[in-house]
């Protein structure tokens, strides 16, 4: 069985790191400089009008809208996963994963930190910049690795799905890819269902 869904992208990592695929190193952001000292002379005073304030810190970059993408069917999330992923959407496919599948990528990004040189090299990271990655950016760089035909085939929305229902928070896409038979499991939280697992088989 060959693995295609999101979640294999984890194990789809030390496989890129065997193959030692060529890619440019992403280049680590430069440091902000730290910011100048207001002369007393500057400091704002009671006349002063609350719009000369100094600006306000700029916004968290893990915290963007898509955050807050809800899928209230299993067919919507499967839906929303494909576009977002041929967008290059990857604060929508997190918002789409599971907690356990988010969760697991995490602890994966947070043990990049003691993995082999040459496994990180495989990868295009150096230990620095591997230190440095959050789950989204390592997401985002491990599957603009993948093989184009993986790439091709995540990115597509497959003709002929068929959504088996196991229970109220359980439903299986099924569905054919070629000669390869697919499912994907969709799961519903809180917040809406989610895309978990997707595995392929050939023939049958």
């Amino acid at each position: 069985m060959r693995s295609l869904g999101t979640l294999s992208i984890i194990a789809l990592a030390l496989s890129i790191a065997a193959c030692g695929k060529a890619e440019d190193k992403p280049t680590s952001p430069p440091a902000a400089a730290p910011p100048a000292e207001t002369p007393a002379a500057e400091a704002p005073t009671a006349d002063a009008p609350a719009a000369d304030a100094p600006a306000a810190e700029a916004p968290a970059p893990e915290a963007p809208a898509a955050e807050k993408v809800a899928a209230d069917t299993p067919e919507k999330a499967f839906a929303l996963a494909r576009t977002a992923f041929k967008r290059g959407d990857f604060d929508t496919l997190w918002a789409l994963f599971p907690t356990a599948m988010r969760a697991e990528l995490e602890a994966t990004v947070k043990g990049l930190g003691s993995a082999p040189d040459e496994a990180l090299a495989g990868m295009g990271l150096t230990r620095d910049e591997a230190a440095k990655l959050t789950p989204k950016a390592f997401l985002a760089k491990m599957m603009a690795r993948m093989p184009d035909d993986m790439k091709a085939a995540m990115s597509e929305m497959p003709e002929g799905v068929v959504y088996e229902k196991v229970d109220d928070t359980k439903t299986w896409a099924k569905f054919r890819r070629g000669e390869a038979f697919c499912e994907a499991e969709l799961l519903k939280e809180e917040d809406g269902w989610k895309v978990g697992v997707e595995s392929c088989e050939a023939g049958g």
